[in-house]
């Protein structure tokens, strides 16, 4: 269940990595919403998968905190798939 290869947002793209805050609910770099309001996953057990947002807007990066309970539950899923202990 851990990416490695995502698909950020295009008005992101800003340098080689994709920063995503743990702690709190806020995109510090977007992924994208370009494929159907989604974007794909590269997992490291080499299967990969579309991702269709909840929150159909595109993301927002920059840090700001996350107030739309859609994009709430898209950081929630993406969170569980971002790291391990």
């Amino acid at each position: 269940m851990l990416w490695v290869l995502v698909d950020e947002d295009a008005s992101g793209l800003n340098d080689a990595a994709f920063a995503f805050g743990m702690e709190s609910p806020q995109w510090l770099d977007a992924p994208g919403t370009y494929h159907n309001g989604g974007c794909g996953f590269a997992f490291a057990d080499g299967h990969s998968e579309t991702r269709h947002w909840l929150g159909r807007a595109e993301k927002q990066s920059g840090g700001a905190v996350i107030t739309d309970p859609a994009d709430q539950r898209d950081w929630n899923w993406m969170q569980q798939r971002t790291s391990a202990r």
